[in-house]
């Protein structure tokens, strides 16, 4: 299911944004990678959340332009490995 992300969503997907980055961002110093970034590279955009059996799997962020603008997507890397 696909659906607009709710305040109790939020730390489910601060740890998904995370831990995607940890694992793909290798240009990165890992440790400049911090769990709260979620709050702050996501500051005014809209957020739909994927679910599968009520666990939240990943989310989209949407940036307001002047249109909706897909901004990358997160998932679980479980998922990613099948």
């Amino acid at each position: 299911m696909i659906r607009e992300m709710n305040a109790a969503d939020i730390n489910a997907l601060a740890d998904i944004y995370y831990q995607s980055r940890i694992a793909t961002f290798d240009w990165m110093n890992p440790d400049e990678i911090k769990l709260d970034d979620f709050h702050s590279d996501t500051d005014g955009e809209r957020i739909w959340v994927a679910e599968v059996k009520s666990h939240i799997v990943g989310f989209i962020p949407f940036a307001k332009l002047k249109v909706l603008f897909i901004i990358s997507l997160y998932c679980l890397l479980m998922l990613l490995k099948g």
